[in-house]
């Protein structure tokens, strides 16, 4: 064992910080490797952006208490200035696999109270380093999710020895994602609706092409329905298209879809199997009684203030509360796709579909 306890390893990173630059002249390799999954890809873009952030830092905290609210006690191990990202870095450190649970709860923690200090800070802006000598189950789970679902920008390092030295080491992208679920999708996994562009003047014989002046507005609007998803941290698209089915009094239509979070438990239903009576087994009930499409709360939030929006020129009414395949059928025949949106790290796995 490098460190006796997570005291010692704390005088350790002291003292190598007295001397360093950046946290990154402790690094032994600070080449990134290429990644093969996407999982690996999205893990490797928040440790690109850390290591931009490493180079030149200023101490600002060393087991200090930081927080602003008189009895209460926030500790980070340390924190640092980077003077090249203009971020703020958060370094965790961990000796020992036992309280391992508790990494995720502090970072949350060191980062909320830096914003009692500075409220307007962006989430991008704070830079997560975790430190540990050992990397059990739970820990690699809760930066996974960290990563990948909430965005965060956070890097995975461990104490090596290197000649007699004690270095850092970044963990493999490929480490942390052992032994999770891909996060590959099937197009019955996406359900979502098309928000209907309704020309009312057409009841009364209006010109077909009276909404083809409003083009601009609906590209604003489906901006906005990509920013609200990315917002959300939820994960979908959606396609402005021109309907040229002579029968209908839409023109225009906009088909949004989301991942249907429960539809996706199947992966894993495949993977490890169902025990009777598990969580999991719980969770497969809730599917097969209410089958829940991804039609909740979050894409209709995406649509709201859009409806309100397009509703100055036409009446948008969402219909067709449908799975990808059905949406996707009637979306490609006889129209005329004309735009795409996309949350933030959604375009890679959606495209195909």
């Amino acid at each position: 064992m490098l460190f006796e306890s997570e005291a010692q390893m704390q005088s350790w990173m002291r003292g190598e910080l007295e001397t360093a630059d950046g946290l990154s002249d402790l690094l032994v390799d600070a080449e990134l490797p290429e990644g093969e999954s996407e999982e690996e890809k999205i893990v490797l873009k928040s440790y690109k952006v850390c290591l931009e952030a490493l180079n030149y830092n200023e101490l600002i905290s060393d087991n200090e208490n930081i927080s602003l609210k008189q009895g209460e006690v926030l500790r980070p191990d340390f924190l640092m200035y980077s003077s090249e990202s203009e971020a703020i870095v958060i370094i965790e450190l961990k000796n020992i696999a036992g309280p391992t649970r508790q990494a995720g709860t502090e970072l949350s923690a060191y980062s909320a109270e830096i914003r009692a200090y500075l409220p307007m800070l962006a989430e991008s802006d704070v830079i997560n380093v975790l430190i540990s000598t050992e990397w059990p189950t739970l820990l690699r789970h809760y930066v996974f999710n960290e990563i990948v679902w909430h965005q965060k920008n956070l890097i995975c390092l461990k104490p090596v020895q290197v000649d007699g030295e004690i270095k850092l080491a970044m963990v493999a992208p490929s480490e942390l994602i052992a032994g999770g679920v891909s996060l590959t999708l099937s197009e019955h996994h996406l359900g979502g609706f098309h928000l209907c562009l309704y020309d009312m003047d057409r009841y009364s014989g209006g010109s077909k092409a009276r909404l083809d002046k409003h083009l601009e507005q609906m590209l604003t609007s489906l901006k906005y329905i990509g920013a609200k998803g990315t917002e959300q941290r939820n994960n979908g698209f959606a396609f402005l298209w021109r309907n040229h089915r002579e029968t209908s009094i839409a023109p225009y239509m906009i088909t949004i879809v989301n991942v249907a979070p429960f539809q996706t438990i199947e992966r894993l239903v495949q993977t490890v199997g169902v025990a009777e009576g598990s969580i999991l087994d719980r969770l497969v009930d809730i599917c097969i009684e209410y089958s829940p499409n991804g039609h909740g709360e979050s894409i209709g939030a995406q649509t709201h203030s859009a409806i309100e929006f397009l509703n100055s020129f036409c009446s948008a009414q969402p219909e067709g509360f449908l799975q990808w395949p059905a949406l996707k059928c009637l979306m490609l025949e006889e129209s005329e796709l004309i735009a795409f949106s996309h949350g933030e790290y959604s375009k890679s796995y959606f495209l195909k579909f």
